[in-house]
């Protein structure tokens, strides 16, 4: 083989190699597993916050025949305790929403939960695919608006595993009540793996 040749080559190896270390398209057929234990009562709020309320209203019970003289109840006498005081370090569950898939499969559900001075983003079994460069976007802005830009909104930091139970610290000077939308964003090729909007609790 001349000299040509094997620069050739060189030069085609080298590009190759490049271009694999700057996609790696090989994080798409492995997978980043994080299981973060959650505080039980972290968990706790984020279930009853996300419980189904359209339960059907109990039947109304049949009204006693008209021949028989109406039953006469004594008012209660006792008052039901004071509930305690609530613990200001007790976790608040201030939105929660579920994953919807924008150019990846993505599911599971997000919470932001307020505990004491800290608020934090929960991702909750996450279920998505691996990729390059893949971080975490909150915006004040729709999820529409979120899948496909993510301009004016806020990075937390690199997405810690495309699966599991995972939590995000948001920042002190961030109003997470005033957040509405969060998406898994690859950087690298600017685009949205999953969205969710975040619906007040």
């Amino acid at each position: 083989m001349s000299r040509t040749k094997w620069i050739a080559v060189g030069v085609s190896l080298i590009t190759a190699i490049a271009a694999f270390a700057a996609f790696r398209p090989d994080t798409l057929f492995t997978d980043r597993t994080v299981d973060e234990q959650i505080n039980t009562d972290v968990a706790a709020a984020i279930d009853q916050a996300t419980a189904p309320t359209n339960l059907a209203a109990p039947e109304p019970a049949d009204p006693p025949p008209a021949d028989l003289p109406p039953v006469e109840t004594a008012a209660p006498t006792t008052t039901a305790p004071d509930p305690p005081p609530l613990d200001p370090n007790s976790p608040v569950v201030l939105s929660t929403g579920s994953w919807r898939s924008v150019d990846h499969d993505t599911s599971g559900r997000v919470a932001v939960v307020r505990a004491g001075d800290r608020t934090t983003l929960i991702f909750d079994e996450l279920m998505t695919d691996n990729g390059p460069d893949l971080s975490v976007w909150v915006s004040t802005a729709g999820a529409d608006a979120l899948a496909t830009s993510v301009s004016g909104a806020t990075q937390l930091e690199t997405l810690k595993g495309n699966r599991g139970t995972q939590s995000y610290e948001l920042p002190a000077g961030l109003d997470a009540a005033a957040l509405r939308s969060v998406v898994i964003w690859c950087d690298r090729f600017s685009v949205g793996f999953g969205v969710a909007d975040l619906v007040p609790a």
